[in-house]
């Protein structure tokens, strides 16, 4: 649960000389990982294929339990999201 009472935030202690404190050394810049819009058009059409793909074999295959079609399913999907994590990476 969140926290719900709003206590200010204490301030570290100035030194006492006055002398100017020197700021930590900055990091260096991180990559830029912006995602485009080919890659997100990417990741959610192989999401709508997948749902349309369980529903089209669930219409066909009317015998098959849906599990055993969601399993078919989401081994490829599974890999999917493997190749794309590891090339988003």
């Amino acid at each position: 649960m969140a926290k719900t009472s709003d206590t200010p935030q204490s301030q570290p202690a100035q030194p006492a000389n006055g002398a100017a404190q020197t700021p930590p050394a900055a990091a260096p810049p991180a990559k830029d990982r912006t995602v485009t819009k080919g890659q997100l058009l990417a990741f959610w059409s192989v999401v709508a294929l997948t749902v349309a793909a369980a529903r089209i074999l669930d219409h066909l295959l009317p015998g098959t339990p849906e599990s055993t079609i969601e399993r078919w399913l989401m081994l490829p999907f599974g890999l999917f999201l493997v190749y794309f994590l590891v090339r988003l990476k």
